[in-house]
């Protein structure tokens, strides 16, 4: 009885509330499901700090030197006529699904796309279960490098069916960011190894490229990259330290050189360094302050770009090895000693191998073969003013650059124009077809590999659940029930 008691009161008490909700969409707009009375309460008090922060704006200070810098280092579009007329294209995207389970399980679909401007289309798809230990974001990962893995699959196959001289792969997303995965064993059970053959996939798909005469294209429309933004106000900075001397000790000049290289990885120390050289040197290192406050605040490539940029262009190409300090000292420990690497970095993988040794020489192999992975060279270039920029990676070769990703330890403009560079803008051009389709061949995948909600609920984990005549009951976080 008290159970029948308590669901009438629950009920009656929803009714109300739907009531009066009811009521107040008849008679005027409803804030309630909305929240807007609160919205706008937060708008009150924080619209003044949200305006600074979405038109964030250069230290007045320093606005007219990284002026004068960025035209020195933006350049007019060139003239698209220098592709030949039969030139051909391969645009490959790729996307996934993730599904975890009250068991703790996960289900994962891969799946890739690839469109040449001939009409030939090419497909991969990977799906399976696993079980991992691992946080969501190490699971997310893992789901990430599945997708990258399936694009390179297609690109493989794609490639190979490119004819003509002028022949390009165009894959949405960047080349160097695939080259900077951190290479440790994943979180699935029974594929913990998985990351080395990704490797190894990608590398083999640059050595094909590059035996084919394809080149492949590296297209970023988010990017958040400070690259190029960074280079600048190195420059302005290694000027101002040059303006300082025999105002400033060498061994102080040294110092504040170090406050900036540092900047990133310990921001405590090296502006206690700073703080420290400001008391005893006073008002000369105003000029330095405000470079460093500048080289701190999270506004990218593309901010700095849609600031600056009077017309449509391209910024100078940087060539980008393992810049960051960790990821050279990544680089360092795999040239030094690439077993050692793989026992820290794949002891679970090396562990529940059938042959460990077996697993140990082909890491060994894969590592060495990333060591020899072709330094990239980017650049971001805006079709129009009135959309966003692009950011461009390109293989280093492709520009006619012979270094690799060992040997590189820096990010340096490139002094240098060649032909290819405006062959590969060309082929921006000719894809270009407005704000809507920034590149009319990766639209045209990323329209056919789109992996929905929709796909995942009713098409895979519905002939999962009836292949496998099992009931699938998702985490509470997605409760839904899939029956066979």
């Amino acid at each position: 009885m008290d159970g029948i008691i308590c669901g009438w009161i629950a009920k009656n008490a929803y009714n109300k509330v739907y009531s009066s909700a009811l009521s107040t969409i008849i008679f005027g707009v409803s804030l309630l499901p909305h929240f807007l009375d609160l919205f706008q309460e937060v708008l009150r008090t924080k619209l003044n700090s949200m305006q600074e922060k979405l038109n964030r704006q250069i230290t007045p200070g320093l606005r007219e030197a990284f002026l004068e810098l960025f035209l020195e280092h933006w350049h007019p579009l060139p003239q698209p006529q220098e592709l030949d007329s039969d030139f051909q294209v391969l645009a490959v995207d790729g996307s996934g699904g993730l599904r975890r389970y009250a068991n703790g399980a996960f289900f994962y679909v891969a799946r890739a796309y690839g469109v040449s401007s001939t009409g030939e289309h090419f497909r991969f798809l990977d799906a399976d279960v696993f079980l991992a230990r691992g946080s969501g974001e190490e699971v997310r990962k893992y789901l990430t490098l599945k997708s990258e893995y399936a694009e390179i699959q297609v690109a493989l196959e794609g490639i190979r069916r490119l004819e003509g001289e002028q022949k390009y792969l165009l894959i949405d997303g960047s080349l160097y960011g695939r080259t900077m995965h951190l290479v440790k064993e994943a979180v699935a059970e029974g594929d913990r190894d998985f990351p080395l053959r990704y490797v190894d996939a990608y590398c083999t798909l640059m050595e094909e490229c590059r035996k084919l005469g394809v080149i492949p294209i590296g297209l970023s429309k988010d990017s958040r990259t400070r690259f190029f933004r960074n280079k600048l106000i190195e420059t302005v900075y290694l000027t101002e330290l040059e303006q300082l001397r025999g105002l400033v000790s060498r061994e102080d000049l040294k110092t504040l050189h170090s406050c900036l290289i540092t900047l990133d990885e310990t921001p405590s120390i090296a502006l206690s360094d700073f703080l420290r050289l400001k008391a005893k040197y006073g008002s000369i290192l105003d000029r330095i302050d405000e470079l460093l406050f500048e080289y701190r605040r999270e506004w990218t490539d593309f901010h700095f770009i849609m600031q600056n940029a009077q017309y449509p262009g391209y910024t100078t190409p940087m060539e980008l090895g393992p810049v960051q300090r960790r990821a050279r000292r990544r680089f360092d420990d795999i040239k030094n000693s690439p077993e050692e690497y793989l026992r820290r970095r794949f002891r679970n993988a090396i562990a529940d191998s059938e042959n460990p040794r077996r697993l140990l020489d082909y890491g060994v192999g894969v590592l060495r073969r990333l060591l020899n992975f072709p330094t990239i060279v980017s650049f971001h270039v805006l079709l129009s003013l009135q959309d966003t920029p692009l950011r461009i990676d390109v293989p280093c070769w492709a520009l006619g650059i012979e270094n690799t990703m060992g040997n590189l330890t820096e990010c340096r403009f490139l002094d240098r124009e060649v032909d290819a560079l405006s062959r590969v803008i060309g082929v921006l051009l000719a894809g270009y077809a407005g704000l809507r389709n920034y590149n009319v061949w990766l639209v045209a995948a990323d329209e056919r590999v789109r992996l929905t909600r929709q796909d995942m609920d009713q098409v895979y984990e519905g002939l999962l659940s009836r292949a496998l005549g099992l009931t699938l009951i998702h985490s509470r976080r997605y409760r839904r029930v899939r029956y066979p």
